[in-house]
């Protein structure tokens, strides 16, 4: 039971200092509570974490296993720290991969003139924040400047009074655009 709670606990330790990269949204992985009191903030995002999560549990999985049978006498709290480590690194990966084909399939339907995107590890540093001038990822196709929801998976008209205060990652409109002016 002691070697149980000592592995729990490093499990806990592990993503408690994961949840200090952005605290206000991941807040639910150091107090696990948070995340039966609000599945509805967590949930929201299931349509595009679902694959991810459950490809990086397999390969967590797979390399606990392979831990364990390669070195069965390394101890347990060891064994837990580094399927934790491959379950994160393949759940950022993977969420990023996803994270591409779906812009990218988004972006090419909308013929975009201009893109620009976060990485899934940037956008977690500004989820939740209260005012917000960066965006996850942005396209812009004539003068309609577009960005993306990870909630809805899929990229939405903002008006030009929003866009002009937002970080547009090198999608602004250029001053010369405005005036006609060939350069």
């Amino acid at each position: 039971m002691r070697r149980f709670l000592f592995a729990a606990a490093v499990a806990w330790g592990f993503w408690a200092a994961v949840s200090l990269w952005n605290f206000e949204f991941l807040g639910g992985l150091a107090v696990p509570a948070l995340l039966l009191v609000l599945p509805d903030f967590y949930l929201k995002y299931w349509n595009f974490v679902e694959w991810p999560v459950l490809v990086s549990l397999f390969c967590a999985c797979m390399a606990g296993g392979l831990v364990h049978l390669m070195a069965p006498s390394v101890p347990l709290g060891s064994k837990v720290l580094v399927v934790n480590i491959v379950l994160l690194c393949v759940l950022v990966l993977s969420a990023d991969f996803r994270k591409n084909h779906l812009m990218d399939a988004a972006v090419r339907a909308a013929n975009a003139e201009c893109f620009g995107s976060r990485s899934v590890i940037s956008s977690v540093g500004i989820a939740g924040e209260e005012f917000q001038f960066d965006v996850h990822a942005v396209y812009r196709k004539g003068s309609e400047v577009f960005v993306w929801s990870y909630r809805d998976l899929s990229f939405f008209k903002i008006p030009e009074t929003i866009s002009r205060n937002l970080n547009l990652m090198g999608c602004e409109k250029n001053a010369s655009d405005e005036q006609g002016l060939p350069f």
